[in-house]
């Protein structure tokens, strides 16, 4: 038998000592008589259902829960009939009536999807992932969980996704997968310790001992159960010291101490049957069972084997009903009983093929990659979120330059026109001086002619000298 993982239930309310508790009850019920507004009354009912389901009393609990159903029912709020509706599957949950607790989260759920009540959404989510869980429908209790830390990571809700975080690890124990389950849970502790919240990260400590645990790291898992019991005892929280306890009778169990080891079983015990924890409960008469086995007590064995399997067979969870049964088929081996052997052992087997399928594995994997490409995804759109800011102020850049290279253009052009302009003046007073340079020219070649035409030429001159020489 594996040390007992504790599984986190998101209820909305804060951990509170058993004193302080009490005064809280005390004052709600106080509420009841005075209060007259029937919403007002509804939200007292739902709010002491709660706190009575947080102290163990979980049938008192159901009471005011359908207390506050009817009432919203009467009023037609159905805001406040989901969350009556929460605290309704809460008190089932506890009791391990989990088809009921499944039946009103679904419920819920549906309301606060539909409203778009997205923070509530996911605290449901996360719960009845802890419903599917306990029933061994892993599928269904990822699905649910990974749906609901993608709502807390939207919402940077550090304790929301330790949350989440601690319950994943819970799935992934149940596969075997103990280095992801631990992986987990270390992050959830920071985040925890980050909060300061105490009843998370005594959970999340718990179960991190757990693994210790199975994986022989026994000083490492004492260690992690001694803080976690501090915690736990601070906070008056019985599932958490049950759970505590259980995990420590483990821990002698495995380093063969049987006194302390039955000692521890037995304070689990008593606490379960206290809170009403079936599920808890039988566990535990079933690891007894396993730890007078191994000391050869078989009669003894059989006896808490058979409490753990009346208790186990009142509520829907496979996993822990397959692990009795082989419990059950050896004791009765050990005994001679060879028939009874035989008959638990083939039931044994019908509910192993049918936990661990290969369609059940793949969905489980097929869920985990669709998370990584959703949160891929959304990684994605803020890069192209970046990007397109980049654009845009690119885009106004180019904008803006086009458009004062418009205005120096107008300019240029402008001025062209005013060159273009003067250089056409400058053209036509280049041809009058250029007119009037040839009318002078023409004016001066003329005189010149007229100027040859009057002087004699040099051989009339020539002449002339040569006559008067004579």
């Amino acid at each position: 038998m594996r040390p007992v993982l504790f599984i986190i239930f998101l209820v909305g309310i804060i951990s509170t000592t058993s004193l302080a508790q009490n005064k809280k009850i005390d004052s709600l019920q106080y509420c009841l008589k005075t209060q007259k507004n029937p919403d007002s009354l509804t939200l007292v009912y739902t709010e002491l259902s709660w706190e009575t389901s947080y102290s163990g009393k979980n049938k008192q609990a159901i009471v005011y829960a359908k207390k506050a159903v009817a009432l919203a029912n009467k009023q037609r709020n159905y805001l406040n009939r989901a969350s009556a509706w929460n605290a309704l599957a809460s008190a089932y949950d506890e009791l391990s009536d989990f088809k009921k607790a499944e039946f009103y989260f679904l419920k819920a759920l549906d309301y606060f999807t539909k409203q778009k009540i997205i923070k509530k959404q996911a605290s449901t989510l996360n719960n009845l992932g802890t419903v599917y869980y306990s029933q061994s429908n892993y599928k269904m209790a990822i699905k649910s969980f990974y749906k609901a830390l993608k709502i807390k990571e939207r919402y940077k809700d550090t304790a929301g996704i330790a949350n989440c975080y601690t319950n994943m690890s819970n799935v992934y124990y149940e596969l075997n997968e103990f280095k992801k389950c631990e992986e987990l849970l270390l992050k959830a502790v920071d985040l925890y310790r980050a909060s300061h919240d105490k009843e998370g990260l005594a959970i999340s400590l718990s179960n991190l001992a757990g693994i210790h645990a199975q994986n022989k790291e026994f000083k490492k898992a004492l260690n992690a159960h001694k803080e976690a019991l501090g915690i736990y005892a601070e906070i008056d929280l019985p599932e958490g010291l049950s759970s505590c306890y259980s995990n420590i009778a483990f821990y002698f169990k495995e380093n063969d101490v049987y006194d302390s080891a039955e000692f521890y079983y037995y304070k689990t015990i008593v606490i379960s049957e206290q809170i009403g924890d079936k599920l808890t409960l039988g566990n535990t008469f079933m690891s007894l069972g396993d730890l007078q086995f191994r000391h050869k007590e078989y009669k003894k064995a059989l006896v808490s084997l058979k409490k753990s399997e009346t208790i186990l067979q009142s509520i829907n969870t496979r996993e822990s009903t397959q692990a009795l049964y082989t419990h059950l088929a050896n004791t009765y081996y050990e005994l001679g009983q060879y028939k009874n052997a035989i008959d638990y052992n083939r039931k044994s087997q019908v509910i192993k093929d049918s936990l661990f399928t290969i369609e059940n594995s793949k969905a489980l994997s097929d869920l985990k990659t669709a998370y990584e490409v959703d949160k891929k995804e959304a990684e994605l759109k803020a890069i192209s979120k970046v990007e397109k800011e980049k654009l845009r102020f690119v885009i106004y850049a180019v904008v803006a330059g086009l458009f004062i290279s418009l205005i120096f253009s107008f300019f240029i052009f402008k001025g062209l026109r005013k060159n273009k302009k003067a250089n056409k003046i400058i053209a036509r007073q280049k041809e009058l001086v250029e007119q009037k340079q040839k009318e002078v020219m023409d004016s001066i070649h003329y005189a010149k002619r007229i100027q040859q035409a009057l002087m004699p030429t040099e051989k009339s001159v020539a002449k002339t000298l040569k006559d008067l020489k004579k």
